[in-house]
């Protein structure tokens, strides 16, 4: 009996052993599950946060791509206007025709930038070449400042030079313009465009 009594408590006290380990093992391995739990609810979070912030980054990206895009087919719109206005301008200068008394002042004005007392050669537009020469021939003190008349592709205007080629002075049309288009331009954009 004294043989189940020690047997009867070894084995309560194993028991007793036995429970608080088992209860010990199963509130570490709930710990260890909370634990793991936490973990992957942290590692979720954090790809969630890394894949909005990717998601953020790469709209911002294709919004400043599409608003760069937007900004190209406004300017490219702009220039093609500009560019048309700019074409129509030279369509109506080439057609112009000048009367003699519109044109003596551009021969004169060529002519005298030289302040020499060589004659210089002139060139015009061949729409013009007529004009000119009968300025020529009726304006006597025209006569000996000017060898020769040629034709030039211009818009109008007078291009002149020493009979030497050394001294040219571009009063073309064509150059007036080009000299007048950076000045103008904004301008013509700010009334046509409102832009500041």
């Amino acid at each position: 009996m004294e043989t189940d009594n020690i047997r009867e408590a070894i084995l309560t006290k194993v028991k007793a052993e036995a429970d608080t380990i088992v209860a010990d093992a199963e509130a570490k391995s709930r710990e260890m599950i909370r634990k793991a739990q936490d973990q992957k609810k942290q590692k979720i979070e954090q790809e969630r946060k890394r894949i909005i912030s990717d998601a953020q980054r790469e709209a911002s990206k294709i919004k400043a791509q599409a608003s760069l895009k937007a900004r190209q087919e406004v300017l490219q719109g702009k220039d093609a206007i500009l560019t048309r206005i700019v074409h129509e301008v030279r369509n109506e200068l080439s057609k112009q025709v000048v009367d003699k008394g519109a044109f003596v002042p551009l021969v004169t004005t060529a002519i005298d930038a030289f302040e020499i007392d060589k004659p210089v050669r002139i060139y015009v537009a061949p729409k013009d070449l007529a004009v000119v020469r009968d300025i020529i021939e009726t304006d006597s003190s025209m006569k000996g400042k000017i060898s020769e008349v040629r034709e030039l592709e211009c818009l109008g205007g007078v291009f002149a030079e020493s009979d030497d080629g050394m001294m040219s002075i571009d009063n073309t049309y064509d150059m007036r313009l080009e000299m007048l288009m950076p000045k103008i331009l904004p301008d013509i954009g700010r009334k046509l465009f409102g832009d500041e």
